[in-house]
């Protein structure tokens, strides 16, 4: 077995990674503003804190070779002119094993999923046989981007909420539709494929519920750190799959992992006026989920990967249907009152919605969908 690798005899107490899954992570600014905090991280990261401190960096990934690729929103992507040498990758992994998980990387644990919460990064890392020391770190927006500035082909626009300020702003149907949907409480899905935009768009939907609606109780259920909603004045927000313990009646403790149908279970009993769900990416959760919207709550929203706006409720069948649960269409149909589709722009690495649909009905034979015009 691989021994863990740590750099300057650094602790639980001063390493910048400890346990950074389960705490509010600390912001950028004022790791910037801690000269001791920000020569740990550039020491850790290397080459990668300058790209990862950029604020319009979406994706960056270190090959196996060293190379390091950049992409950021508006921008094609890139290849940096520094390289990251195999055992600076290799330190770098074995701290983010060890801090976030309590273990080593070897033969047999050879993929590592964690946070990077200080840049807003998700990071997917593995080491061999799997793959020769590479990662792969996403970022979300470092702050919500404004409602308004997903419906015009204006670049400049993401500074402004105002439509008056930009007469040439198109697709002002599709606002309109998403700001009645949140304001008569209508389940919203957000749908799109991996790396569209979901989960920030989400959060500037949030963003809009909340100048709209800015008492309402909020409860967001999430995996990640991710979903946003700071505007509200009354929020509750459960991390699931993290580990816990049960006593028994014997003395003896059984850990289990708080699952995503658990954290919903303690949802409905907050007293929630919506219930908002990081992302829909297991049955029992797609299952509790589509149950919870026709039991009474109202304006819930979800992402979710699929191929259309119109795959969208073929995708909560089929989370269904791979735990033999026998799908109801009606029920899934008004889960997805109005469904959001986003897309990648490769060309300008731009997220984007591309349809809006309304879900009228169920038939026999699947969904009668109404687009919603521009």
């Amino acid at each position: 077995m691989m021994g863990v690798t740590r750099l300057n005899g650094a602790t639980l107490e001063n390493d910048p990674f400890a346990r950074v899954r389960d705490q509010a992570p600390r912001g950028l600014d004022a790791v910037m503003e801690d000269p001791e905090e920000q020569a740990r991280y550039e020491t850790i990261l290397g080459p990668l804190f300058g790209p990862l401190a950029d604020p319009t960096t979406t994706a960056l990934r270190v090959m196996a070779d060293g190379r390091i690729v950049q992409t950021r929103y508006g921008y094609p992507k890139r290849v940096l002119a520094e390289t990251m040498e195999e055992q600076r990758r290799r330190t770098l992994i074995y701290y983010m094993a060890n801090f976030e998980h309590g273990r080593a990387m070897d033969r047999l644990h050879s993929r590592l999923q964690c946070d990077l919460p200080i840049f807003g990064s998700r990071v997917q890392a593995f080491a061999p046989p799997i793959s020769d020391w590479t990662l792969v770190f996403r970022n979300h927006a470092a702050s919500v981007i404004p409602f308004n500035t997903y419906f015009s082909d204006e670049p400049h626009v993401r500074t402004s909420d105002t439509w008056a300020d930009h007469p040439h702003r198109v697709r002002k149907g599709w606002a309109e539709a998403i700001v009645e949907a949140i304001t008569l409480h209508k389940n919203i899905p957000i749908g799109g494929s991996v790396d569209s935009g979901k989960t920030t768009f989400l959060n500037s939907t949030l963003a809009k519920h909340a100048e709209i609606y800015p008492d309402e109780r909020m409860v967001v259920v999430q995996d990640r750190r991710e979903v946003r909603c700071d505007g509200f004045v009354d929020t509750i927000e459960l991390l699931a799959r993290v580990e816990q313990a049960h006593h028994e009646a014997n003395g003896s403790v059984v850990r289990y992992v708080y699952e995503f149908a658990d954290a919903l279970e303690d949802a409905m009993r907050c007293d929630g006026d919506s219930i908002t769900w990081g992302e829909v990416r297991d049955s029992r959760s797609a299952v509790g989920l589509v149950m919870a919207m026709n039991t009474g709550s109202r304006g819930c929203k979800f992402t979710t990967h699929a191929n259309s706006a119109e795959d969208v409720p073929q995708r909560l069948e089929d989370f269904h249907t791979l735990i033999d649960h026998k799908p109801v269409k009606r029920m899934i149909a008004r889960a997805c009152e109005l469904i959001v589709f986003l897309e990648r722009d490769n060309a300008t690495m731009r997220r984007r919605i591309v349809d809006v649909v309304r879900v009228l009905d169920a038939t026999e034979d699947g969904y009668r969908f109404e687009r919603v015009a521009p």
